[in-house]
């Protein structure tokens, strides 16, 4: 209450109306050949309604231009110049605010002409700052495609088959519609079911921290954002599809959305069910959807906790999902965009049931064992989840933002698994059968409000935050396991386990902090900022055993805790910030001191620790050109350990993998380096991404592993240093415009090494990888279209302990994706893909794969909004989950039950009240 109130007061102090009745535009123009400033250029922004001027100028010498006096309302601006090809574009004025439209790049009507070639794509790729721009219309050729199926053609993305997208060589996190989360953290949900025909453009940017959005300090932290730009036809009425799919073994897939926009008001609904992989779930949200285990939370000033929370049940491809799931989006903005609000809320309710193998070798300085596991498995979850968004410009320089989002979960996991050790000579050591069920609930609530002031002095600014987060879990499981050491293959000793386990965890989190930025001239700006975290999390862990009777009433005090972890953090920062012309760079960082305070209420014991942090951080942009530029950046952060890390238990989930917890653990600090290269060439269909990283750490978390001579393995986090990460990334595309071939390729390289103790002897542990990818693609509009793709991966590691022992390895796909428009309205579509795993002297069995699909549909209708398909998924039934790792001395691979071959026939229809979207075939 005291923070909320000095939040209150803080706002009162900084709040005046201070509104400017006008609006503004300002630039700069460039020659995209010669790179030189266009001077004494005609510059217009004109009412698009009627086509009246509402402001005129001329570029100066230098090719900047400004206009004052502008009304705040959606204008055309128009840009022209003998020998050049006129630039348009629409923009939307604020009251009070200037609009800078950067440097807008003008095309030579010489060169326009050399390029003709490519028509209509000539303007197909924009550069605005950090944000790549794709207008749909220049890359659409099948107008019933959808969002991710236009987004495999973008130079730069790639979706795989799970509708994973990757831009510039980053993972995709969010998709927006019109700048807002839609239905959540669910990208796949916009990608898979907004039709590309209703989208202006696709946007691709790196979003930063909204600590570094507000501070203007880069801390390193971003994501790799999609922005889905919907035309202005599309934002009237309404639009959306009902799909109906059945197939063999009971298979069934269904889902319906519906979406209503008035402006900027957008209502959407979307439900599905089915009991195939289409969940309904993003690769992002699976975590977030009653996720557990391990979860890392990041605070504003760069440090990273980590925390234990409930039941660990998210789809990761393995075991058949039966999933249904409802969630709906409300969003406007009203008053001259002064309240702009916005809701989602889903339901999601999921069953997997399957089976997976774990193969493993774990390598000994002096010998080394093979652990084979088969676990059966049965579990349940369900969640509700809600996020909500207020904005309420006060005035033209001040906004406040609320926020507010939650999610309850339940859980019920049943689980069944065989485990058996045997060493060099094949000697079976120990074995274990296991059962588990575990029910729960997770509860969690997060809130936050920020004040971002901006000053009539351009680059002043204050801003004020509070957060808040409030995380409950509950859980409780029973466990029976039947141990048995061996002496030989049929002489052992067998000990029975059977206890009740009890873990009830609590966190709370709150944070303040207070920006304030002042520029100094035009091109100096200081940025200066202090902020306080609180965390506190108590975790509860009992295991309870039989008494007598049947009741678990007898505590085992050995494998029980009741655990307190607070710690206090008090920062300040201040960084210089140079930006003018062709060139921005930063340099600062901040000063922490933390104070990390342990208590053990089982035994009374408390452990304090302090620390005194440096956060530095540089950032030097430099664009060479138009489309071109190079960055460099460094970044220092730190990382407590989790709850489950530094309390004082014994986990014997596993009686043959015992972990224990080290309360003497302290936090790590890693030192980030980053270099990175872009270019685009749009007029010649050409560009590539590059970059260079490297991250060293101190006080690493590592793990200590203790394993006897019976093969059982006890392990514990311990800090450690020598730990680091080399990787390089270069992309690069092209399009080959005699045979209309479009061509890109990846290539990744790195080195790591991780160091751990095995046996009281450090080891470090080398990994070296490799990767090369190749795509060919080519379309005949409403003939056909075909892509060709091929990935190379390869391993290589080495263990200290053993440097006699090599784990290398290839794994290969070759894909390739053939779609036909055929007469009558018809479709064919197949893909095949080849796996190819190389055998090694571990793992010898052949597990490559051919994986085929196909699917043939037709549209009806004259508004061909009625589709139906027939689809065959994995023709020759080979499918298999797989994955294969090599980490410490430990290298391991895995085996899941997946869907394989099923026959599904589909129904689709799909409306929308913009018929102008729905052209027919003549």
């Amino acid at each position: 209450m005291k923070q909320l109130i000095v939040v209150v007061i803080m706002l009162c102090l900084f709040y005046h109306v201070d509104a400017q009745q006008s609006a503004s535009i300002k630039g700069s123009l460039q020659d995209t050949v010669s790179l030189k400033s266009v001077a004494y250029t005609s510059v217009l922004v004109i009412n698009p309604t009627d086509s009246v001027i509402l402001g005129f100028t001329h570029s100066t010498e230098r090719g900047a231009f400004t206009i004052n006096n502008l009304p705040a309302k959606k204008v055309r601006l128009l840009i022209t110049r003998p020998g050049f090809a006129d630039y348009e574009d629409f923009l939307t004025l604020s009251e009070g605010q200037i609009t800078d439209v950067g440097t807008v790049n003008m095309i030579s009507k010489t060169t326009l002409l050399q390029e003709v070639i490519i028509r209509d794509r000539i303007d197909a790729i924009r550069i605005k700052g950090d944000t790549t721009e794709f207008l749909v219309d220049s890359f659409l050729t099948n107008k019933h495609a959808s969002v991710e199926e236009l987004m495999k053609k973008l130079p730069g993305i790639q979706v795989d088959k799970d509708g994973k997208i990757t831009a510039q060589g980053k993972e995709v996190k969010k998709v927006l519609v019109d700048g807002e989360e839609f239905f959540g953290d669910d990208p796949t949900i916009a990608t898979k079911n907004i039709k590309a025909t209703q989208v202006e453009s696709i946007q691709v940017f790196d979003k930063k921290s909204e600590q570094a959005t507000i501070s203007g300090i880069d801390d390193g932290v971003s994501d790799k954002t999609i922005n889905l730009k919907l035309k202005e036809d599309a934002k009237k009425g309404y639009f959306g599809k009902v799909s109906a799919g059945v197939a063999t073994d009971s298979r069934y897939e269904h889902d319906a959305m519906f979406n209503r926009f008035n402006k900027k008001q957008k209502i959407s609904f979307y439900g599905a069910a089915s009991n195939t992989n289409k969940t309904g779930l993003s690769w992002d949200d699976q975590n977030k959807y009653g996720g557990s285990g391990m979860t890392e939370y990041e605070s504003e000033d760069g440090n990273t906790y980590m925390y234990y929370s409930g039941d660990n049940m998210g789809f990761y491809g393995g075991g058949i999902p039966q999933t249904w799931y409802v969630g709906a989006h409300y969003s406007d903005k009203l008053k001259n965009d002064k309240h702009a609000f916005s809701f989602n809320g889903s339901h999601k309710e999921m069953t997997v049931r399957g089976f997976d193998a774990n193969y493993s070798q774990y390598i000994l300085p002096d010998t080394f064992y093979f652990n084979n596991q088969e676990n059966r498995f049965n579990n349940f979850k369900k969640g509700d989840n809600f996020s909500g968004n207020y904005t309420l410009a006060l005035d033209s320089f001040t906004t406040l933002k609320f926020k507010l989002s939650g999610s309850q979960t339940s859980f019920i996991n049943n689980s069944t698994f065989e485990t058996t050790n045997r060493n060099q000579l094949n000697a079976l050591v120990n074995a274990n059968k296991q059962t588990k069920t575990n029910t729960g609930k997770n509860e969690k609530i997060e809130s936050s409000i920020n004040l971002i002031r901006k000053f009539r002095l351009k680059g002043r600014s204050l801003s004020l935050g509070f957060t808040q987060s409030y995380n409950q879990g509950n859980d409780d499981g029973y466990l029976n396991s039947d141990v048995k050491i061996y002496t030989n293959d049929t002489t052992f000793t067998s000990t029975n386990f059977d206890q009740k386990k009890v873990n009830n965890s609590y966190s709370e989190r709150y944070s303040g902090s207070i920006t304030y930025t002042e520029p100094f001239g035009k091109k100096f700006f200081v940025i200066s900022d202090y902020g306080i975290n609180v965390n506190q999390d108590k975790s509860a862990l009992l295991t309870l055993v039989k008494q007598g009777g049947s009741d678990y009433t007898q505590q085992l005090d050995s494998l029980s805790n009741d655990f307190r972890y607070d710690v206090l953090i008090n920062k300040g920062g201040l960084s210089l910030k140079y930006q003018f012309k062709k060139i921005t760079t930063s340099l600062g960082g901040r000063i922490s001191y933390t104070d990390m305070h342990q208590n053990n209420l089982v035994n009374d014991s408390v452990r304090d620790q302090r620390f005194v942090n440096y956060f530095p951080a540089a950032r030097f942009n430099y664009k060479l050109g138009t489309n071109t530029s190079f960055t460099i950046n460094y970044n220092g952060r730190t990382r407590q350990p989790s709850v489950q890390q530094i309390q004082p238990l014994i986990d014997n989930s596993n009686p043959l993998v015992i972990y224990k917890g080290n309360t003497n653990l302290v936090q790590s600090f890693t030192n980030s380096f980053g270099m990175s290269y872009n270019s685009y060439k749009p007029l010649k269909g050409s560009g590539m991404w590059s970059s260079l990283s490297y991250t060293e750490t101190y006080n690493d978390f590592a793990q200590r592993n203790d394993v006897t001579p019976d093969g059982r393995r006890t392990y514990q986090t311990v800090n450690i240093d020598g730990n680091y990460s080399v990787s390089g990334y270069l992309y690069q595309y092209l399009t080959i415009k005699k045979l209309k071939v479009s061509v890109s390729n990846n290539i990744s390289l790195g080195q790591s090494k991780n160091v751990s103790f095995v046996n009281g002897i450090i080891n470090a542990n080398t990994n070296r990888t490799f990767s090369f990818g190749t795509n060919l693609g080519k379309e005949k509009e409403n003939k056909y279209e075909i892509r060709v793709e091929a990935d190379w991966d390869y391993t290589n590691s080495i263990s200290s302990i053993r440097p006699d022992f090599v784990t290398s390895y290839w794994i290969s796909s070759y894909k390739c994706y053939l779609d036909i428009y055929l007469p009558k309205k018809f479709k064919f579509e197949t893909n095949v893909n080849y796996s190819v795993r190389q055998k090694t002297s571990e793992f010898d069995r052949n597990l490559n794969t051919v994986i085929i699909g196909m699917e043939i549909n037709r549209k009806f209708t004259k508004k061909e909004n009625w589709e139906v398909g027939f689809a065959v998924k994995d023709l020759l039934n080979q499918n298999i989950g797989f994955s294969r790792t090599a980490t410490s001395n430990f290298i391991n691979e895995n085996v899941q039950t997946v869907l394989r071959r099923y026959f599904m026939l589909t129904v689709t229809y799909n409306f929308t009240s913009a018929n102008k979207n729905e052209t027919t075939n003549e």
